[in-house]
């Protein structure tokens, strides 16, 4: 878990819940769960499990991220330079807040997408991402302090090899729910109320 010293209190004036089903919205649009396969030169034909939470926004929008940080009192946050003019003449700085320490995922996050449920499509990563997870802290708690561990979890060469395979095919089921789904979209109906648009002209 991060030090609590060296996360800045929650501000006592913002309602908690609010903010907690805020968080959550806002994870919808602009949230990511990660899951991956390190490969391990230590342990060859083995791999070392990888799990992450993360939001990326433009620089100039950092300090929401400082309030989620706050919130959870965990994770940490990178501020990136933007692109080369060559490569992205528009391109911004960004801010970034990721989590990557499965005791925190396990104990903070997943915890929280419990209780402030997720509404869009990303529900459905959070369903799979929250299985790999619990599995890998669930092995990472099995082996504490007798192997070393990188924090995000415990090289998959000490895991028992139906454990290897169901974290395997939870990256892949990942990979295959982010694709995009087009009989999941329909056209929206038209209006039957008078909206803010009716009466511009453009």
């Amino acid at each position: 878990m991060a030090k609590a010293n060296s996360i800045a209190p929650f501000p006592p004036d913002i309602d908690r819940n609010a903010f907690g089903n805020w968080l959550s919205g806002f994870t919808d649009g602009e949230g990511c769960f990660t899951l991956k396969k390190v490969a391990s030169r230590r342990y060859p034909g083995g791999f070392c499990p990888a799990a992450g939470f993360r939001i990326v926004l433009r620089a100039d929008d950092g300090p929401v991220l400082l309030l989620a940080q706050s919130f959870w009192n965990c994770g940490r946050l990178i501020l990136r330079a933007g692109k080369p003019p060559s490569r992205r003449p528009n391109a911004k700085p960004q801010s970034s807040f990721r989590i990557e320490v499965m005791q925190d995922l396990a104990s903070v996050i997943v915890p929280h997408f419990e209780k402030y449920p997720l509404r869009a499509k990303k529900a459905a990563d959070f369903v799979i991402w929250r299985q790999a997870v619990l599995l890998a802290w669930r092995v990472q708690q099995r082996f504490q302090g007798r192997v070393r561990s990188t924090g995000r979890g415990v090289c998959a060469t000490k895991w028992a090899l139906t454990e290897k395979k169901e974290f395997s095919s939870l990256v892949d089921a990942l990979s295959h729910q982010r694709r995009f789904d087009a009989s999941l979209v329909r056209p929206f109906p038209a209006p039957t109320e008078p909206t803010l648009l009716d009466g511009l002209s453009f």
